[in-house]
């Protein structure tokens, strides 16, 4: 499949906890494939998006919008690209200028500590970034499997799944992270 790193964003660092939750538990990447999830970023500056093939800085126009904004929270994960599509991954070589200086003149690295720390202090948030990992991770494998090879989730993760898409269409309710695409 190829390996891939992307950057999930996230809104505290009790997430990137519930990530690695996710990932450590997760049925799908005992069977197929792998992905880790590396410690937690904060964006040094505004970023813009590049293209498979890398963009200068110098290509980005003065009204352009950035896709990534100064101190912008993230997981770092890696590993197979056939979990990191969708909206919800940012992969990190189709940034602006990320082939021309290094990733550390773009991002500050947080601990995977800090993020644990943390989950101890917001254990709820750690709890809904697990699930929807879980779920993220659950359809991808699914989307491409034979139908006797596919992964059931528990039910508390299909319910939390339906709650996230009424939300996404608009009903009533939080989203705790991000919105689902699939």
């Amino acid at each position: 499949m190829g390996r891939q790193e992307s950057l999930i964003r996230i809104k505290t660092l009790a997430e990137v906890a519930g990530i690695q939750r996710a990932i450590e538990a997760s049925e799908e990447l005992k069977r197929f494939e792998y992905l880790d999830c590396f410690c937690a970023a904060r964006a040094r500056m505004p970023l813009y998006r590049g293209n498979e093939f890398g963009r200068p800085l110098s290509d980005v126009r003065e009204d352009e919008e950035p896709i990534i904004m100064e101190n912008e929270l993230f997981a770092v994960v890696g590993g197979s690209r056939f979990y990191q599509y969708g909206k919800d991954f940012i992969w990190i070589d189709c940034i602006a200028g990320i082939r021309e200086y290094d990733y550390v003149y773009f991002f500050e690295d947080i601990s995977i500590r800090h993020a644990f720390e943390d989950a101890e202090r917001n254990p709820q948030a750690a709890l809904d970034a697990e699930r929807l990992m879980r779920i993220r991770l659950n359809r991808a494998y699914n989307s491409d499997m034979q139908i006797g090879d596919r992964i059931a989730l528990p039910a508390e993760y299909e319910e939390y799944a339906r709650k996230l898409e009424q939300n996404e269409a608009g009903q009533e309710g939080r989203l705790p992270l991000v919105r689902l695409h699939w």
